[in-house]
């Protein structure tokens, strides 16, 4: 299995505080059955700033521990970005990237606060950068959870979505579990991530949302294989999926 969202990299966001727990992270992912995963970390303007290059370094810190340890999993370098207004010009200088050195960004935005039209004019300059963004855990945002057809805009706009596992699980509400299955069902799951941040409750495990993936939508769990694997490296991946559509009310059917 692959995970493409956590936070494992030591010291540098919200995630892992020390080498200790991001190890102990790893080999929690590796007895869930995971071989790689994608080290994410928060890049977020005035609050996460580590920028590529340092990410980088960190990177390749951890994997010599890793290697020490004998872990057996790979980790892939990448970042999450909370998109602005600056993402474009941070990105031209250097300041962030994609998902291992691919033309695939994994992007976020506020989960109560986003506006759909500042968060499509962003998306938009992006993607005139000849990057593909992956919008992380859209199960989560507000604007969504409230109208699930918000997310139609963003599948017209041809991005791609990752949700998170313990979304599917519940770890995060009945709203939140409700809409990740929605979307799912409506095959709008192009990635399955774990977000860990820890090894509690948000720790890099995947494989029994996998299983809730299969039950709930056979196709969506093995488009999320393909897609992950195609991702790290750099090939196409389909862009065209379902939209959400307004479910009738009782009454409605009896016009």
């Amino acid at each position: 299995m692959i995970d493409i969202h956590s936070h494992v990299i030591p010291g540098i966001d919200d995630g892992a505080g020390d080498i200790e727990t991001a190890l102990e992270m790893l080999k929690i992912a590796q007895e869930d059955g995971i071989k790689t995963i994608v080290a994410t970390p928060h890049f977020y303007r005035n609050k996460f700033e580590c920028n590529l290059e340092e990410v980088k370094k960190h990177l390749e810190n951890l994997k010599a521990a890793v290697k020490k340890e004998n872990i057996a999993i790979e980790i892939i370098q990448g970042q999450e970005v909370y998109i602005d207004k600056c993402t474009t010009e941070l990105y031209k200088e250097g300041i962030i990237g994609t998902i291992n050195g691919s033309k695939y960004m994994l992007i976020e935005t506020s989960l109560t606060g986003a506006k759909p039209k500042d968060l499509m004019d962003n998306i938009y300059e992006l993607k005139l950068l000849g990057i593909t963004p992956i919008i992380a855990h859209p199960e989560r945002y507000q604007f969504i959870i409230k109208d699930n057809m918000e997310i139609n805009q963003f599948i017209k706009e041809e991005c791609l979505f990752q949700i998170t596992s313990t979304s599917v699980q519940g770890f995060f509400g009945k709203e939140v579990k409700n809409t990740a299955e929605n979307l799912i069902k409506n095959g709008i799951c192009n990635f399955l991530g774990s977000d860990a941040h820890t090894t509690g409750r948000r720790c890099p495990k995947i494989k029994e949302a996998f299983e809730d993936v299969k039950r709930l939508n056979e196709d969506v769990y093995e488009i999320i294989t393909k897609n992950s694997k195609a991702l790290l490296n750099n090939e196409d991946i389909n862009l065209k999926m379902g939209y959400i559509s307004k479910k009738k009310k009782f009454f409605e059917f009896w016009k």
